[in-house]
């Protein structure tokens, strides 16, 4: 880490401290609307660029599907197949390589606030240690986000998270 890098926090130390949080104070949001995605079919780096500017990198293999979401900045992810055929559903052949599918996925959020950072003893921004192996700087305002079953945390930019998520009912 160099001098003037943010801290580093490790996903079960961070999930240690949010867990409690998102009981308490975090809301249900499900993805809303369409993505584009292709499934990998070779090794391949991709570079997620939000509103924010780069976020992360990670590595699609075989079978990984890479997603494109509709959103201004049109970022780019990797989801593995198990996780993609639980979030997502087919609608239609795309173009470029990429079909659309039907966004099915569900969340427990919270905006990293003051408060929030308060109560987890972090200030932003921060490193988090991304479920894929890559660091992902949080910064104020971005969301923290976990799966329904607390199994992993990220972050989305409130941007991202404004245009592709809603407040479930």
């Amino acid at each position: 880490m160099a001098k003037n890098d943010p801290p580093t926090i490790s996903q079960s130390n961070l999930l240690q401290l949010l867990i409690p949080l998102l009981r308490r104070k975090g809301k249900f949001y499900h993805k809303s609307g369409t993505v584009l995605a292709r499934k990998a079919t070779e090794k391949e780096q991709i570079h997620t660029l939000t509103s924010q500017g780069h976020e992360t990198s990670n590595t699609a293999h075989p079978g990984d599907y890479i997603i494109k979401n509709p959103t201004a900045a049109g970022e780019l992810y990797v989801v593995p197949a198990t996780k993609f055929n639980q979030r997502y559903r087919y609608l239609n052949k795309g173009h470029d390589g990429f079909d659309q599918y039907l966004a099915l996925g569900q969340i427990i959020a919270l905006p990293c606030e003051p408060d929030i950072q308060q109560a987890m003893k972090l200030h932003c921004p921060f490193q988090l240690e991304a479920p894929w192996g890559d660091t992902v700087t949080v910064f104020d305002g971005d969301w923290l986000v976990c799966p329904p079953d607390f199994s992993e945390v990220y972050k989305i930019s409130p941007a991202e998270f404004a245009q592709t998520y809603e407040l479930q009912a």
